[in-house]
């Protein structure tokens, strides 16, 4: 993978403030990177719900131990999990790094940086979730990110809202009722009424924006994605 590869990949950095974090973003970002720097748990977390990226830079430096909670809540929340995770442990004469892996970071590098190594890490992360997504058609299914990418637009959803989606297009032409729409997704004793599923379509369809018209309604009888070709 080279640089170029990467100019679309989002990277959210969670760090305490100190002066070699803006030289670490500032070498990603050389070297193609799209990097948000946050200095709070708080404010990483609100954003997590707003936007997801393609891979989170979890540094060790944050007080009380607070960089291990946050990498084990993203991998506890589903709506996160798949998240992939590269720590920054402080220093290699701990087992923080052993720490940082039972909770569930998916690579690791101590201290002191390489910064090449760094982004080599990073780039081997990309590969493997690339490998991972699914192309149907003319969209590209991201399930780690909870996004799907259609011609040059990537559409992030939210996990409910992603998985009708992904439900859908695999199975594109086919009409879904909501019953069935509820089983496969919700999976849960709770009821789920025909209103809460209505919503989450409406909410599909505001964020596919000029190719909402592929989500279509079929009377009395449920949705569906329309095939189409790639």
């Amino acid at each position: 993978m080279t640089s170029m590869d990467v100019k679309s990949s989002l990277l959210y950095y969670l760090a305490d403030e100190s002066y070699t974090v803006d030289y670490i973003a500032g070498f990603l970002n050389k070297e193609g990177f799209t990097v948000q720097v946050f200095y709070n748990d708080t404010e990483f977390l609100k954003q997590l719900s707003i936007k997801l990226p393609d891979c989170v830079v979890l540094d060790g430096s944050l007080a009380n131990g607070n960089s291990l909670f946050i990498c084990r809540l993203l991998k506890q929340q589903k709506e996160w999990r798949y998240l992939a995770i590269l720590y920054l442990a402080q220093s290699d004469q701990s087992n923080e790094l052993v720490q940082a892996f039972e909770a569930g970071a998916d690579d690791g590098i101590s201290r002191p940086l390489h910064p090449q190594e760094l982004v080599a890490r990073l780039r081997a992360i990309l590969r493997r979730q690339k490998s991972q997504n699914i192309q149907i058609g003319q969209f590209i299914l991201h399930p780690e990110s909870l996004s799907i990418q259609i011609g040059d637009s990537k559409i992030y959803f939210s996990w409910r809202e992603y998985k009708i989606l992904e439900l859908l297009v695999l199975h594109a032409g086919e009409v879904f009722s909501r019953n069935v729409i509820c089983q496969q997704v919700w999976k849960e004793k709770t009821p789920i009424t025909n209103r809460i599923i209505d919503v989450h379509i409406v909410n599909i369809r505001k964020k596919l924006g000029k190719y909402r018209s592929l989500l279509r309604t079929i009377r009395d009888k449920g949705y569906m994605i329309m095939a189409c070709d790639g």
